[in-house]
């Protein structure tokens, strides 16, 4: 197929060099390349109940193929048609996790995304009028279902998607690393730092900073040490 290729073992859209190029020159896990590993190495540290994992930005599966092995269950949200069929390539075989082609954010509706191209991970949801659905986490996550960490990484978009996750977040206090720009941000007329202080506002503590990574534990969840049911 054209319209995807090949490189360190993933599948990624055939435009996209600056992906390609990471992937080939990467470490590789169970033989095939990774992004940003020791992130998600040290997000999943902090984790002490591996059931649910929440990949939001997932766009070929980097995250959520490392995920599934660890984790029983995987929720992957990733909007752009030909990412998710990326996703579903590199994802071949695995059965616990589950790929959902939607945006998330603050409230329901529709959207439009930009994609860059020559490189398919700076891909970001557009004010105005669109087909890609938007719909809050709140309204995805069961209540019977617990999340135990939650990856953000929508390319500025992480403050209304905490805002539409608000009821899931206290009550399952996962763990939470989100992607905090400030140019990605102000695309969408939203505060730097904004994510991170929300996720403050209701009792997270900030406990590694990676880059523009941060990574946020409640101290009253199992995974700051007090447990929580």
């Amino acid at each position: 197929m054209s319209d995807i290729q090949q490189a360190g073992g993933m599948w990624l859209p055939s435009t996209d060099t600056h992906m390609a190029e990471w992937l080939k020159a990467s470490e590789r896990v169970d033989g095939r390349g990774v992004y940003q590993y020791p992130k998600l190495e040290a997000a999943c540290s902090r984790v002490r109940r591996f059931g649910m994992a929440v990949d939001v930005g997932a766009h070929v599966g980097t995250w959520s193929r490392i995920l599934a092995a660890r984790f029983a269950r995987v929720y992957a949200f990733e909007p752009v048609p030909l990412h998710g069929l990326c996703w579903t390539r590199n994802m071949a075989g695995v059965r616990n996790a589950v790929l959902v082609p939607v945006a998330l954010g603050a409230k329901a509706g529709t959207v439009a995304m930009v994609q860059t191209p020559e490189n398919t991970g700076e891909s970001w949801v557009c004010a105005g009028p669109g087909t890609v659905p938007l719909v809050r986490l709140d309204d995805i996550i069961h209540r019977r279902e617990i999340v135990d960490l939650i990856k953000l990484d929508c390319e500025g978009y992480e403050a209304l998607v905490v805002q539409g996750a608000m009821s899931t977040l206290c009550r399952d206090l996962p763990v939470v690393i989100v992607e905090q720009v400030p140019q990605y941000a102000e695309r969408h007329g939203i505060a730097e730092m904004r994510a991170v202080h929300l996720l403050e506002g209701v009792g997270y503590v900030v406990v590694q900073q990676l880059t523009n990574d941060y990574i946020l534990v409640h101290p009253e969840s199992v995974h700051g040490g007090n447990g929580h049911g």
